[in-house]
């Protein structure tokens, strides 16, 4: 798995903050067990809904992180190996094209 060095640094500092234990969930739920891709997917539900985000799902995150680093230039293919996806073809469906990315395009020319 790749974490960027913030994030690493981040994730160590909260696991000395929290002193936990390295074979326990990162972030526990209620019942100190791990989060289920179900209840996670719920969890993202919840979160958007009371932050008033309408229409965000649990692939939100993905779909940002993708068309992020397209923004940024990284190929297709690298974006489907990082994301999980066997075909490019699917990784494609992810990317937003936005009206940054064509401005950056046709400037190009």
């Amino acid at each position: 798995m790749f974490i960027n060095e913030r994030l690493r640094s981040e994730i160590a500092n909260y696991l000395r903050t929290n002193k936990r234990a390295v074979h326990l969930p990162l972030f526990p739920t209620a019942k100190k067990a791990g989060f289920t891709a179900n209840i996670l997917t719920q969890w993202f539900y919840w979160v958007y809904k009371r932050a008033g985000i309408a229409g965000a799902s649990s692939h939100s995150g993905r779909r940002t992180f993708i068309t992020n680093l397209a923004n940024k230039g990284i190929g297709v293919r690298v974006l489907a190996s990082l994301a999980g996806h066997r075909s490019p073809s699917v990784t494609m469906a992810y990317i937003d094209a936005n009206d940054d990315m064509k401005r950056r395009a046709v400037e190009l020319v």
